[in-house]
């Protein structure tokens, strides 16, 4: 596979405030979302989005220091992978922060985060009209084989598969707009 340099725009960076593998469910409402799919997942929460994690990754999202990059958005392109644009060239970055407390930095971002004993009972929620993103779920204890399928949400999507094959996705066909932004867990060498 040639070289490349993945990053996210601004409106899907909340996915990626975790510490490294870990597995995690993110869930959102869009303009299709049904007022009672709202009131089931956020109740009276006035909150962007919310995010499940194991109770056995708690701590490590804590504990964790990611790095977020800044990177020149002129030499990436969209994947159609959620938010998700790659460049084939060298980047340098325009800036560089490091997170640590990532639940003050998911909190800052209007992002809910509640750790559960197990993902599974979640599986469910593919089936409502929220966004929902699975990420690492091959690390959640007892979630299933990997070839698990989503089952196909209601109108409004499209089916995605990255160009590695290692993640699918159902799209909404508005969720696109760059601004290259990379998390690491490690910073850039030099």
């Amino acid at each position: 596979m040639d070289p490349r340099v993945w990053a996210t725009n601004k409106a899907h960076s909340l996915l990626y405030l975790f510490s490294r593998e870990c597995p995690r469910v993110v869930i959102w409402s869009t303009s299709l979302t049904s007022p009672s799919d709202r009131r089931v997942w956020f109740g009276s929460r006035h909150r962007r989005a919310r995010t499940f994690v194991g109770d056995d990754w708690l701590e490590r999202i804590r504990s964790a220091t990611i790095h977020r990059y800044l990177m020149p958005p002129n030499s990436f392109e969209d994947i159609n992978d959620v938010g998700t644009w790659v460049s084939r060239a060298a980047i340098t970055p325009l800036s560089m922060d490091a997170l640590s407390n990532l639940p003050v930095a998911m909190g800052t971002m209007g992002v809910d985060l509640q750790s559960l004993p197990r993902l599974t009972p979640l599986k469910s929620v593919w089936q409502t009209t929220l966004h929902t993103s699975g990420i690492r779920m091959r690390n959640a204890r007892d979630w299933g084989p990997a070839e698990w399928s989503y089952s196909k949400p209601r109108s409004g999507f499209r089916w995605s598969r990255s160009r590695t094959g290692r993640s699918a996705t159902w799209l909404r066909e508005e969720d696109s707009s760059a601004l290259g932004v990379k998390y690491s867990t490690e910073p850039l060498a030099g």
